[in-house]
């Protein structure tokens, strides 16, 4: 699961582009109207689209153009007709209308590209590339802080017969189901992972051995409970490792727990192997 951002506040960022308009419009107006002052009015413009949204940026497309056809008809620019300043301030709110509604497409294009590099599409946990990058920036956290953390690896078990007897689709909608329970039972600054196939891994940062020995406890007797009601003849082997040293590579902490994992399945599978590294 990935962690939470503050949302910024939208009525601050409408008044501080408000109040940068119209300075510029104010700047335009003193520097005359033989010096070009256009790009400058993009700026309130762009900064509204990435940290408000399209909507607030209309609002500041209408009053930059406004401000910048004050600035022209009393910097001294003479035209032969009035109706041309008008003309220039319609193009000018066209153009920065187009800016903005070009600027959010893509802004929803890259987030959702930067999502899919990120998320597993049919669980809808974190994949294995995004969760070492994670779990880098979380072992530089624990060095500063020097607090301990969990790592999971959770395999499921049986889960070629389940394709194999029910056919892939079923076999789908066994790790969307075991995904959904993880995620809805852990908390928001927990990072829940799908590594590939069948298999699994779940951070707890800043757990120690008894609270994570709970965490993973009562997951497991929840997954259970749910495969035993839905008929799944599948278990989890789960392998785990409560950190308290921060010496290690995230690439020899991963080892380490997947080595458990797999200890659990030549025991016998349906298990739990947690370890202390102090």
């Amino acid at each position: 699961m990935l962690f939470k951002r503050t949302k910024p506040n939208k009525n601050l960022i409408l008044l501080f582009s408000v109040i940068f308009a119209m300075l510029l419009g104010y700047i335009d107006l003193y520097t005359g109207y033989e010096f070009s002052f256009s790009i400058f009015y993009l700026i309130p413009i762009t900064f509204t689209v990435l940290y408000a949204d399209f909507r607030f940026s209309i609002v500041i497309s209408i009053i930059s153009a406004a401000f910048w056809l004050f600035a022209d008809i009393y910097s001294g620019h003479k035209y032969q007709n009035t109706i041309y300043p008008v003309w220039n301030t319609f193009m000018r709110l066209g153009y920065f209308l187009l800016h903005s509604f070009f600027l959010s497409k893509f802004l929803i294009l890259y987030k959702i590209t930067k999502q899919n590099a990120s998320i597993d599409l049919l669980t809808n946990a974190v994949n294995s590339r995004f969760f070492h990058e994670l779990l880098n920036q979380e072992l530089k956290k624990s060095q500063r802080n020097k607090r301990p953390f969990t790592l999971i690896y959770m395999d499921l078990d049986n889960f070629k017969s389940v394709n194999d007897t029910y056919g892939h689709l079923a076999g789908d909608s066994l790790l969307k189901l075991i995904s959904s329970l993880i995620i809805k039972n852990v908390r928001t600054s927990d990072i829940f992972a799908r590594l590939g196939g069948d298999e699994f891994a779940l951070f707890l940062p800043e757990t120690g051995f008894e609270e994570s020995k709970q965490i993973i406890k009562r997951l497991k007797q929840i997954a259970d409970m749910e495969f035993s009601k839905n008929n799944w003849n599948v278990s989890l082997s789960i392998g785990a490792v409560t950190f308290k040293t921060f010496n290690l590579s995230v690439e020899e902490m991963i080892l380490q727990t997947d080595n458990l994992m797999y200890k659990v399945k030549k025991k016998g599978k349906n298990n739990i192997e947690h370890n202390l590294r102090e």
